[in-house]
């Protein structure tokens, strides 16, 4: 059967406001898009309506293809039923549909989780999927009640072409649809809205995603992270011990607490979008990309004002923590899973004649967010504020619990985001495309600008050695994702090999 995503309109306004113009089916769910929870309830050949004038980006079509996914140009001010026949023409036409095969549609603004067995059990039935109205909004209803379509849906073109023929507007096309006896309603849960801006910032938050070693739980006011008891403390203590001066860059914390062998701590829930998504996949302007790195200098250069008269020795401290990862068990898995040790060898000498020449040997402690990457960066369009979330909490060596160090890390995990595409490895994207800057829309301009790197004592050699110490410190942690690990190494060569 054949899978139809429709998406041929864009964002309402207040959506635009924080991803630009771009069409539903790409808005970003963590590190996924929509588009890629379709494709998990595409059996077969899965197609996605784009307006034909959609000025499609690098980053989209490369997650298209990854897909396998193909484009069906329409028009994006065409009625549903219009779109109805316009797609169900150009799949007989162009991709060898017939007229009696039933295909699925999906709609673009909402995911499903998982289909109703009725869809699973009756392919050969027209299928209506319908579900309760969760919020105020300009909805269908079903036969004037609380009740409206799911945006699941089974049909062929024989089934409705004549009711969309006969039908003067939408309404009057799904009033026909409805009291016809050849549709059967099914009811469709694990259906999410992700239309407007206050049902997608809600509904996503079911999507929130864990690493290994934490877990995470939220509702619309408690954001609750559980994990490793020296690792949350360390967190919470961060956000506990911040100078009044920098708490307006946080959430509010709440407590901490013990449950069972882990920690946890609770702050309020931010709805705001991550800079990763709204950056990495939005279109925005780029007065608006300015206004949040203006945002982050803010941090930057208040941060700095808060000394501990300490300094660090910061060669010593980035050498013990890259020897340590690398002599980790998950490394040498990882080196060993994919025969690897020659060409490590090679790219970690390279490092280590760079690092001699050209890494600063120490560094004023101040206070700093230790894990400065864009997914921890959650930017308010309106207010024109950040909140920064998930900090360090611990020295570089991870043995001590402290709110301070070199500003340098910061600098240098904003880095590996904005200059050489982090957020894109996490997305499925290649080191090769990222390196050829094929897919390169991380703001990298607005970073290298920043006048925390330009009037500071770091010099770019520095920072691009730095970026790439940490993308080999980065590899263990990310064991789980054998493809991840090799991107992260070959982003590391190269960074090292143009120093």
């Amino acid at each position: 059967m054949k899978t139809v995503t429709l998406s041929a309109k864009k964002l309402p306004s207040d959506l635009q406001a924080e991803f630009g113009e771009i069409t539903p089916a790409f808005l970003p769910i963590q590190n996924d898009i929509v588009l890629e929870w379709h494709s998990k309830l595409a059996e077969q050949h899965h197609y996605v309506t784009l307006d034909q004038d959609y000025d499609i980006s690098n980053f989209e079509r490369s997650k298209l293809a990854s897909l396998d996914i193909t484009i069906l140009n329409i028009s994006g001010s065409s009625s549903l039923k219009d779109v109805l026949h316009d797609v169900f023409k150009k799949l007989i036409s162009s991709h060898g549909l017939k007229s009696n095969e039933i295909i699925r549609i999906l709609y673009g603004d909402s995911i499903c989780t998982k289909l109703p067995n009725t869809f699973l059990k009756k392919p050969e039935a027209a299928l209506i999927g319908q579900t309760q109205i969760q919020n105020d909004g300009d909805w269908y209803r079903i036969k004037e009640s609380d009740i409206t379509f799911s945006g699941v849906f089974q049909f062929s073109y024989q089934m409705i072409r004549k009711i969309i023929a006969s039908s003067n507007d939408d309404k009057d096309f799904f009033d026909k649809i409805i009291s016809s006896d050849n549709f059967e309603l099914v009811q469709t849960n694990n259906i999410y809205d992700l239309g407007r801006s206050h049902t997608y910032h809600k509904n996503k938050l079911t999507f929130s995603p864990a690493r290994h070693f934490n877990k995470i739980s939220l509702d619309n006011y408690v954001f609750t992270k559980t994990g490793p008891i020296d690792k949350i403390n360390a967190e919470f203590e961060w956000f506990e011990n911040l100078p009044v001066g920098l708490q307006p860059f946080t959430p509010k914390i709440f407590k901490k607490g013990r449950s069972k062998n882990q920690a946890y701590y609770q702050l309020e829930t931010i709805y705001e979008s991550n800079i990763s998504d709204t950056i990495i996949h939005g279109k925005l302007r780029e007065s608006s990309v300015s206004k949040i790195y203006e945002q982050i200098e803010n941090f930057l250069q208040k941060s700095k004002t808060y000394q501990n008269g300490l300094t660090i020795n910061l060669k010593s401290e980035f050498n013990s923590k890259l020897e340590n990862r690398i002599k980790s068990k998950k490394m040498r898995e990882f080196i060993e899973r994919n025969r690897l040790q020659p060409i490590f060898n090679t790219i970690y000498d390279a490092y280590r004649k760079a690092n001699e020449k050209i890494l600063l040997e120490s560094d004023q402690a101040q206070i700093i967010h230790g894990d400065l990457c864009y997914s921890n960066i959650l930017y308010n369009f309106k207010k024109n504020t950040i909140k920064l979330i998930d900090p360090r909490g611990l020295t570089l060596n991870g043995k001590e619990k402290s709110i301070y160090g070199s500003q340098f890390y910061d600098i240098i995990k904003l880095g590996h985001s904005a200059a050489f595409g982090y957020d894109l490895i996490l997305r499925g994207i290649s080191a090769n495309d990222i390196i050829n800057q094929e897919n390169i829309q991380c703001a990298a301009e607005h970073y290298w600008d920043l006048q925390s790197i330009t009037e500071n004592k770091y010099s770019k050699k520095q920072i691009n050695l730095g970026i790439g110490n940490l993308f080999i410190t980065m590899i263990p942690l990310h064991s789980d994702n054998n493809r991840r690990q090799l991107e992260f190494l070959k982003l590391a060569q190269y960074i090292i090999g143009t120093i």
